[in-house]
Parts: structure tokens; sequence; C-alpha cells
């Protein structure tokens, strides 16, 4: 393989390998297999995977596994086997997250959009609101100069004091 690390969990290493994930696992508890700390449990080198892979089950007078520290480098067979694995494993995930992605991305247009004609809605009922207010306080301003206007000087101060409470009334500034 390349400088790059590459990861494989426990699981896959198993199928690659042919033993199972229990064996695997305790390869790596016993410090005869690297592994890391993942996001789904721990993960082991591809490069140790392929070495796994590469040596076909060596089994003493017990049927026992051969640990990986008596385990021959893999060939090229190795290499193809895992790669036949890997495109086995992720091509079908890739192509539902490539249509998921798709998906998600029309998604965000039509929010996109939903939120901008929400938004040109929302300047319009503020206008409106803005102009049924203006329009309000006009038509209290007439009524209050239409009953503020004095005949006489004492009916004049009562139409002022009518003037002051109806503006009071409807919050209107003076």
């Amino acid at each position: 393989m390349s400088d790059e690390r590459h990861y494989a969990t426990v699981k896959i290493a198993a199928a690659i390998t042919g033993v199972s994930a229990r064996t695997i696992r305790y390869w790596i508890t016993s410090g005869k297999l690297p592994a890391v700390a993942g996001d789904s449990g721990k993960l082991v080198l591809l490069a140790d995977v392929e070495r796994l892979a590469g040596h076909r089950r060596q089994a003493d007078g017990n049927g026992n596994v051969a640990e990986p520290s008596t385990v021959a480098t893999a060939g090229d067979g190795a290499t193809q086997q895992l790669e036949a694995i890997r495109d086995t494993l992720i091509k079908p995930h890739l192509e539902t997250i490539e249509r998921q992605a798709a998906t998600i991305a029309e998604q965000a247009e039509t929010v996109g959009r939903v939120t901008a004609e929400r938004d040109v809605l929302q300047r319009r009922v503020d206008a409106l609101e803005a102009r049924q207010r203006s329009a309000q306080d006009t038509a209290v301003l007439r009524v209050i100069e239409r009953d503020a206007t004095p005949q006489t000087a004492t009916g004049a101060r009562q139409k002022k004091r009518q003037r002051r409470w109806w503006l009071r009334l409807f919050g209107v500034d003076e």
C-alpha cells in the first residue's frame, strides 16, 4: 500500500482474514495486532489485515489459528482480495449516499426558494400593516378635529379636553 494509513474495522478485518471477529479482538487485546480506537470500535491497519489475509490458516495439532507474529507477509493476491472485498462492501453504500446527497441538494434548493418567497410576503404584510396603522391614525385625527371645533369659549375647553381624551385613548401623540 502507499504511505497513507488506511484502517478497517474488526468485522471487516475478520472477513478479510477468514478468522472470527473474536479472534481479531483477542489479538488486539493481547498486543499481537496493533489497533486504534475509532468511532465504531477498534480499527486495525489494512496493511496488517493484508498481511494476515495472505496467510492461510495455519493450524497446530489442536486446530488453533496461527498467531499474527507467525504470519508471513502477503503477496499481490491479498491486495486483490482486499480490493474486491472493499468494492463489495463500499460500492452499494456509496451509491446510496450519492442518491441521498442529490436529494438533500434538491431539498436545500427548495428551502431556499420558499424562504425567499416567505421574506417577500413578510415585507408585503409589514407594509400593509404600516399603511393600516397610518390610515387608522388619520381617521382618529379627523374625528378628533371634527369634534374639537369650538362653538363657544366654554365649548372650546370641553372640545380640548375631549381631544386630549381621544388622543390618550388611541395612543396618538399631539
